[in-house]
C-alpha cells in the first residue's frame, strides 16, 4: 500500500483519527472512524494484492466508502494496473450508491484477465463542501472474484 492523503477543504490536515491509512486495509462495517481513511481532497491510496485478482463473470471488485448520513457528493477515480505502472482508469466511484452506512460501487476488470494493484484518488469537488470536509472516507477494496494462485514450476 501506498498513499498521499490530500487535506480538508479548509487548508488544514485531515484529523488524526481519520488519518490512519491501516484502516482501508480491512472492511469493517460499525459506524466508527477507525474504520475508513479519509484520503482528504486530490488525495490517494495504491493497493498491491498478494493473490491478483481474476477477471470472472461480472464485477470483479468492489469500492467502499463510508457515509453516515447525507453529504454532497464525493467521489474518486478507480484505476487498475497488472504491474503498478501502467494505469487502466475503470470509472468513479461515489457515494450515490447508500447502503446503510456505506456506499459501494462495483467494477469489472475491463478486458485485464487479472490485476494486483487498484488506485483510488479522490476528485471530490470541494466548492460544495463545508471547510471541515476532508473528501472520500475510503473503507476497504472486496475481491468479487477469486484470486489467481501463483503456479511454481517444478523441477527434478
Amino acid at each position: 500500500m501506498n498513499y498521499s492523503q490530500g487535506l480538508k477543504k479548509n487548508g488544514g490536515q485531515v484529523d488524526a483519527e481519520r488519518s490512519d491509512s491501516d484502516n482501508a486495509l480491512e472492511y469493517e462495517d460499525g459506524r466508527n472512524v477507525s474504520n475508513f481513511f479519509s484520503l482528504g481532497f486530490d488525495g490517494w491510496m495504491t493497493f498491491e494484492f498478494e493473490c491478483p485478482i481474476a477477471n470472472g463473470e461480472g464485477n470483479d471488485i468492489k469500492v467502499i466508502e463510508d457515509i453516515w448520513g447525507r453529504y454532497p457528493l464525493e467521489k474518486a477515480e478507480v484505476y487498475i494496473s497488472e504491474d503498478g505502472e501502467n494505469w487502466v482508469y475503470l470509472g468513479e466511484a461515489d457515494n450515490t450508491n447508500a447502503e446503510s452506512i456505506h456506499t459501494t460501487n462495483e467494477f469489472d476488470l475491463d478486458g485485464l484477465m487479472s490485476v494486483r494493484y487498484i488506485k483510488v484518488v479522490d476528485t471530490t469537488d470541494p466548492a460544495i463542501h463545508n471547510g471541515n470536509a476532508d473528501g472520500y472516507d475510503f473503507n476497504a477494496i472486496q475481491a468479487l472474484q477469486d484470486c489467481i494462485g501463483v503456479v511454481q514450476e517444478e523441477t527434478a
